[in-house]
């Protein structure tokens, strides 16, 4: 069977396949994209349109004309773009966005009909969706950036805050490789929420889980389980690896018996909810490790006070406590949840000149 292929416009025909006709084919499949085609002749006069967008149809009566089919302000710039392909033969084209958010790409270029007339093809493509997509992938790029930097920035302070507490390079490393660690697991726990946060037992046993992986009742968690947002889920984290380092090392979480009680609490306030987060360790039981230091004899500088104390306080906008009384540890740490860092931010930004 004889066939031929028309390269140029990359349409293929079988000879004798005339039931219906080419432009009808076309039209059948233009109704179910997003696309609109006009042809016009060199004088600009409308010869054919078909699946006009909503809002954009002839009224039935002559010829469409460009005022009255799509309003002056995109009439002028169609205008502009056809006489412009006319003239350099070449394609051109403009983006617009009409009320409603929807979004248009408009291209003019010349075409040739069997006759050698030069004719003016118009194709109108909605894409909308197209940039909504790339409106939110901006926005989820600037959000991993903006996340990146603080996460850099807690690495930064760590880092300064573990060599100026280390005795030398080994020390240096085996804290800091520790809190890096804590670091991962927490942000493990937020990017598989699709960044919503972590829950809070959630870190409690992923912290655990490298320390004490086979610990049976060592350690008691109460109180509520909230979704802590990405910021305090890191904070909390470090918080717990802290706290798990300075009991593992004085044997309080390889005692028979539960040593540590870690409590969450929701805080109703006026301005809505705070958190807070709670760690009582009897440091009067001692665990059956042989190295282990006598539990009485500990001292907060032992404890990462410096972290527990001013670091992590001030990177969730909240107030910490550390106390080593006779034979409790008490950490305290207590903060605004995400609804309260909102109205404050927005407060600040109303009150700025």
């Amino acid at each position: 069977m004889s066939g031929r292929q028309a390269k140029q416009n990359r349409i293929w025909e079988r000879a004798g396949a005339g039931e219906l006709r080419r432009s009808e084919l076309l039209a059948m499949a233009l109704k179910r994209s997003d696309i609109c085609v006009a042809l016009q002749n060199d004088a600009l006069e409308y010869l054919f349109v078909a699946n006009a967008p909503e809002g954009w149809q002839a009224d039935g009566e002559g010829a469409p004309d460009d005022g009255a089919f799509f309003g002056p302000a995109i009439s002028g710039r169609l205008s502009e773009i056809r006489k412009n392909a006319l003239q350099s033969d070449e394609p051109d084209q403009f983006e617009t966005v009409i009320p409603g958010d929807r979004c248009f790409r408009f291209i003019a270029e010349t075409v040739r009909s069997t006759d050698g007339a030069t004719r003016v093809l118009t194709t109108i493509i909605d894409i909308s969706e197209e940039r909504r997509r790339e409106t939110v992938l901006r926005s989820l790029l600037r959000e991993v950036s903006h996340r990146s930097k603080n996460l850099l920035a807690i690495i930064q302070s760590i880092a300064a805050m573990t060599a100026r507490h280390s005795s030398d390079t080994e020390a240096f490393l085996q804290k800091f490789r520790g809190r890096l660690h804590s670091l991962s697991m927490s942000q493990d726990l937020v990017t598989d929420s699709n960044w919503r946060g972590a829950l809070f037992r959630d870190l409690v046993d992923r912290q655990l889980q490298r320390y004490v992986p086979e610990t049976v009742g060592a350690i008691s968690v109460r109180g509520d389980n909230p979704l802590l947002t990405p910021n305090a889920s890191l904070h909390i984290g470090l918080a717990l690896h802290e706290l798990i380092i300075n009991a593992v090392t004085h044997g309080n979480l390889t005692a028979p018996s539960s040593a540590v009680t870690v409590s969450c609490q929701l805080v109703p306030d006026s301005d809505g909810d705070r958190i807070e987060f709670t760690w009582r360790e009897d440091v009067s039981l001692k665990g059956q490790q042989p190295e282990a230091v006598e539990p009485v004899a500990i001292e907060k500088q032992r404890v990462g006070a410096l972290v527990l104390e001013r670091i992590l306080p001030a990177s969730v906008n909240g107030r910490a406590k550390l106390e080593i009384d006779g034979d409790e540890l008490l950490y305290r740490l207590d903060f605004e949840t995400e609804s309260q860092s909102q109205k404050g931010r927005s407060a600040s930004s109303a009150n700025r000149p």
